[in-house]
């Protein structure tokens, strides 16, 4: 058998009236042997034991879980952790929590005792500093290994949901529409604020409402409110952290105008049109309300129809066209100008128009030609103008150059032909022009000069 030298300083004389050794070093070995005594003195001691290393009959505990940063303020950090998965076979006492400044090389104890749970409240750190932290548990065979060390940590204000907007008020209040502007908050919590939650509630049912968003800047334009109604807003500020209490409106505000509808358009007629289009043209009206003219709103109804809107949005100037129209159809137009109250009065309808192609004047007549010329008179005929203009020509306007080089009728005439009767030894020249639905055309080019003489 191999027996473990152990070099023996001193033997020890311990009289014990019980099997009971104190005052051991902790990490050094042991041997024991025992004598027996009695009236005649002490006998021979027996073999000696074994070494034994003096150390607990349990053992230290293992390291906590890596602390984990539970909440940070300007002066404190709040941390927590897990108990060892093995207490050493000794209950865990408490913890020894440490601390380390970034750049230092040494840990410091954290608080000023170990503490019993697994969370700690440390203060006494510097504002602005970055720390770590790590825990030791506490059994009777003292403090075991650290935990891993928490993540680096700067001790700086807390962070939190931002405090409530300021001074909340109503702008450009319309029978529709309003602005809400609001001053920031005073503080954000110490992260940005990322919006803003605006609210609307009508006083007659107390139902809050909120208004669509996303809402970035100080203000919004509120929409959809029902004129006459009274209406209060509150707004709330919002960051990753959360969302601020409200702050109300003091006073609710009634939705109306603060300006009326403008007068009707004038002078509303039709200047040109084709088979499927019309242009309108009007003036202005002689008062805008108060506020500002925006556009005009162009409506058109067929015979026993109803009114409808004939252009999609509002016309900016005082003219439009009206495509789209069925032709062969009788159609009326209207118009109203429209500021921020909306549209105001209509304007008289238009005569009814039938939608159909362009009617133009004639073209000239062709070919003037003096027939015959006597003292009593001249005979002109010509020829039917190329084009009639879109309706049938239904006669024809003879007209004479008098002494004074101005041109006067002096004739009509159905047939493309007529005798126009002059005075005996009088000078002229001759025109026609031909007549359709539209009116008087274009005159042909002019004959030569005629005397009223027998020839």
């Amino acid at each position: 058998m191999n027996i473990p030298y152990v070099r023996i300083l001193t033997w020890l004389l311990l009289i014990l009236p019980f099997p009971l050794v104190n005052g051991l070093k902790k990490g050094e070995k042991y041997v024991f042997r025992v004598a027996a005594k009695n009236e005649a003195g002490v006998g021979e001691p027996c073999q000696a034991t074994r070494p034994i290393l003096c150390k607990p009959k349990y053992d230290a505990p293992d390291a906590p879980s890596t602390p984990k940063i539970d909440d940070v303020d300007k002066d404190h950090v709040d941390i927590s952790w897990t108990a060892p998965l093995k207490d050493g076979g000794s209950r865990i006492t408490g913890y020894i929590v440490e601390k380390k400044k970034l750049g230092d090389d040494d840990w410091t104890p954290a608080t000023t005792a170990p503490v019993t749970g697994p969370n700690a409240h440390i203060e006494g750190l510097e504002e602005g500093q970055d720390y770590e932290f790590r825990v030791r548990a506490v059994n009777a065979a003292g403090p075991g290994q650290p935990s891993f060390a928490s993540e680096m940590t700067n001790v700086c204000k807390k962070k939190t949901k931002p405090q409530s907007p300021e001074e909340v008020t109503v702008k450009d209040i319309r029978a529709n529409s309003c602005k809400v502007e609001w001053e920031p908050p005073a503080s954000d919590g110490g992260v940005p604020i990322t919006g803003y939650v605006v609210e609307k509630c009508d006083e007659a049912t107390g139902t809050w409402e909120r208004v669509p968003g996303p809402i970035k800047g100080n203000s919004v334009d509120v929409r959809d409110l029902t004129e006459g109604k009274r209406y209060k807003f509150r707004v709330s500020a919002v960051n990753p952290l959360g969302t601020s209490e409200p702050t109300e409106t003091l006073l609710a505000i009634v939705a109306k105008n603060p300006f009326d509808t403008p007068d009707a358009p004038t002078g509303v007629k039709i200047t040109d049109y084709d088979r499927s289009s019309v242009t309108l043209a009007w003036k202005p009206p002689d008062g805008d309300g108060g506020n500002p003219i925006k556009g005009y709103q162009v409506e058109k109804r067929t015979a026993k129809g109803t009114w409808e809107k004939a252009l999609p949005g509002l016309v900016t100037g005082t003219e439009a066209i009206i495509p789209n129209l069925e032709t062969g159809k009788e159609v009326e137009f209207r118009v109203a100008a429209v500021n921020d109250g909306g549209p105001g009065d209509f304007s008289r309808a238009t005569m009814p128009h039938l939608v159909r192609d362009k009617i133009e004047p004639a073209s000239p007549p062709q070919d003037v030609n003096v027939d015959k010329v006597t003292k009593n008179g001249t005979r002109l005929s010509w020829k039917k103008p190329k084009s009639d203009g879109g309706s049938p020509v239904t006669g024809y306007v003879v007209e004479k150059k008098n002494e004074d080089g101005e041109w006067e009728p002096v004739k009509q005439t159905t047939e493309p032909e007529v005798f126009v009767p002059m005075k005996e030894g009088e000078k002229a020249q001759f025109r026609v022009r031909a007549v359709n639905e539209e009116g008087e055309g274009e005159p042909s080019r002019p004959t030569p000069l005629i005397t009223a003489e027998d020839q």
